[in-house]
């Protein structure tokens, strides 16, 4: 329905105003994770890390995906957690 493909645009515009608000390096992290389904070795090696600093590179992604919910929280997108 027309509805359904406002909703699912107006959705995909919020993601995107929050991804603006990471660093430069934050959304590179972000898009090789989400949106090129990278393993976390790939990642890594991309990143300048060794393919073993994996763990490295997952940590960072959690990182920004908690900042990302975060900024979600700030701007209503998301209910708080009490």
């Amino acid at each position: 329905t027309t509805t359904a493909v406002f909703l699912k645009s107006e959705v995909k515009d919020q993601v995107r105003r929050l991804r603006d608000e990471l660093e430069v390096e934050e959304q590179a992290l972000l898009s090789l994770r989400v949106d090129r389904q990278l393993p976390f070795e790939d990642v890594a090696e991309i990143l300048g890390l060794r393919r073993d600093q994996a763990p490295t590179a997952r940590k960072r992604y959690e990182r920004v995906v908690e900042k990302l919910r975060k900024i979600a929280e700030r701007e209503g997108l998301l209910g708080g957690q009490d």
